[in-house]
């Protein structure tokens, strides 16, 4: 049976209250992908730049912050920044319609506003990541992450259509009091989590702050499987950067395809990690968690060479384009649960704060180089030479788990603390 209805967390109050606040904040926040470029768009008249920009203030913090931010986690109690992140992030957005109203609201605020939000955002996910663990045994670990992706599928596949609706009767800015509220109902929920968190041990203060921020690296870096899944999801992220802008305008451009039609196609990708989702557990009992990170990166990624070759027939196209995104969903899916889950089990609390903050810089700063790659190389190569590239790097990025021991991975590690890894 399916792991959201077969496990056991449904008799643990306090992850209902987790999954429940965080499912409500996650279709605020995909209202909010759709809103806050409009509110650029069509009440401030952004260029396409300033939409360009307005995305990269969202993604900075994830280059800026991410250690300093891992080093604080480690160091205090997740839960109080888990809500403060929330609170603060319902505060900034609820400016955004407020100065809309008064007539005060500028590109320059709304890039300000979406920079802190960001910042924002590391805080919550390196604090949430972290606490996670702490709220769960580690033999549920699987089910839990599998019940929190659902609820991201869900609000991928849900959310841009709810959007739209409302922002046709509500205006964009004022659509964003709903991701707003959102935040409010998460922070409320997790405040209701009666779960005791110990305070964390502090560090030893003969350790300078490069060592301390280091650390992260030096853990991941230890351990050759953890190391080898976050260059393949580096991997991934900075081509799919290349792939994603530039199959937009060739799907748009070159094959004919309607907005709508793009919209769908990227629906069903979202329908396919849903699946995956729901699938992971009983994946992982058949054939063993190494084994299926390493089945789902392939499903995920080597499809994802149909987007440069498709052509012709704009229905057939359609076809094959909408296979490609629903085995890519599924095999994201998948990974996101597998490799989250063993990312929690295997590395040791003192320092998970840290080692999810060098993860995120790997992961998330990738995003930026690939579409700052993209920019760059498409004047010079050409549409369709680049989309190629990017399609080959991405099917090649498996590599990076199959010819490692991530293979032999059969079930989640006990975890054992260990002593801090030694500079070397």
């Amino acid at each position: 049976m399916m792991a959201w209805k077969r496990g056991q967390l449904w008799q643990n109050a306090d992850f209902l209250k987790l999954w429940a606040g965080e499912t409500v904040s996650l279709f605020g926040t995909a209202i909010t992908d759709l809103a806050l470029p409009l509110t650029a768009v069509l009440v401030l008249q952004a260029s396409a730049s300033q939409v360009a920009f307005l995305s990269t203030a969202s993604y900075l913090p994830y280059l800026l912050f991410p250690l300093f931010v891992g080093l604080w986690v480690d160091q205090t109690r997740r839960k109080p920044l888990m809500i403060g992140a929330h609170f603060g992030r319902a505060l900034l957005v609820s400016t955004i319609p407020l100065l809309a109203l008064v007539g005060y609201l500028k590109i320059e605020l709304l890039f300000g506003i979406t920079f802190l939000v960001g910042a924002l955002t590391v805080i919550f996910n390196l604090a949430y990541r972290a606490y996670f663990p702490g709220l769960v045994s580690r033999e549920h670990l699987l089910e839990g992450n599998s019940k929190l992706e659902v609820s991201n599928s869900m609000a991928a596949i849900g959310g841009p259509g709810l959007a739209g609706w409302l922002i046709g009767l509500l205006s964009a800015p004022f659509t964003l009091l709903l991701d707003a509220f959102s935040y409010l109902v998460a922070g409320f929920a997790q405040l209701a989590i009666h779960r005791a968190e110990p305070q964390p041990p502090k560090l030893a203060k003969t350790q300078s702050l490069r060592s301390k921020l280091s650390e992260g690296f030096r853990v991941i870096f230890g351990n050759p499987s953890l190391r080898n899944i976050m260059f393949e999801a580096g991997t991934y992220n900075a081509c799919s950067q290349v792939i994603t802008p530039l199959f937009l305008v060739y799907a748009a451009r070159d094959l004919g395809f309607e907005a709508w039609l793009l919209g769908l196609i990227f629906s069903i990708g979202s329908l396919g990690a849903l699946v995956g989702s729901l699938g992971a557990d009983a994946l992982s009992r058949k054939i063993g968690l190494g084994k299926g990170i390493v089945v789902s990166m392939v499903i995920a990624c080597v499809p994802m060479l149909a987007v440069a070759f498709v052509g012709g027939d704009k229905l057939a196209a359609a076809v094959i384009l909408g296979v490609t995104f629903l085995l890519n969903g599924t095999g994201l899916g998948l990974s996101n649960i597998y490799c989250a889950s063993y990312r929690q089990a295997v590395i040791p609390n003192r320092v998970l704060g840290r080692c999810l903050a060098s993860y995120s810089l790997v992961g998330m700063g990738a995003l930026s180089v690939g579409s700052l790659v993209a920019g760059v190389l498409e004047p010079l190569l050409g549409l369709r030479l680049l989309l190629l590239i990017g399609a080959i790097l991405i099917a090649l990025a498996p590599l990076w788990v199959i010819f490692s021991p991530v293979p032999r991975i059969n079930k989640l590690p006990e975890l054992k603390e260990t002593p801090p890894v030694p500079v070397a």
